[in-house]
């Protein structure tokens, strides 16, 4: 008997080699990562474009900062928000800076 075929039957691997090994739990990460991370964050980026693309005149918004106030213009990328209901003062904020429109039931709590 020689000594040499033990140690080369303890070398000997029965995994397959090269990119088909290591291609099934690749795709099965990426599977996880996108349905776990990436389209949840889709849907919610498309419910946001669409909260914003409804906002109209005299709705109550919350900017990014926690400004309150209420629309008194939209154009296409800024709106102008009136913050004093005394004072008649105004400010213009990019649409992207508005967090949320504010419904009935909510902006009578203010």
């Amino acid at each position: 008997m020689d000594l040499i075929t033990p140690l080369a039957f303890l070398l000997q691997t029965d995994q397959p080699n090269g990119l088909f090994g290591i291609l099934p739990p690749l795709l099965m990460i990426f599977a996880v990562i996108y349905f776990l991370m990436i389209r949840p964050q889709q849907k919610k980026e498309k419910a946001r474009q669409a909260m914003l693309g409804a906002m109209r005149k005299n709705d109550r918004i919350v900017t990014s900062g926690g400004i309150h106030g209420t629309v008194v213009g939209v154009r296409d990328h800024d709106i102008t928000v009136r913050v004093d209901e005394t004072n008649n003062i105004r400010v213009r904020f990019a649409r992207d800076a508005i967090v949320r429109i504010l419904r009935d039931d909510e902006a009578e709590g203010e």
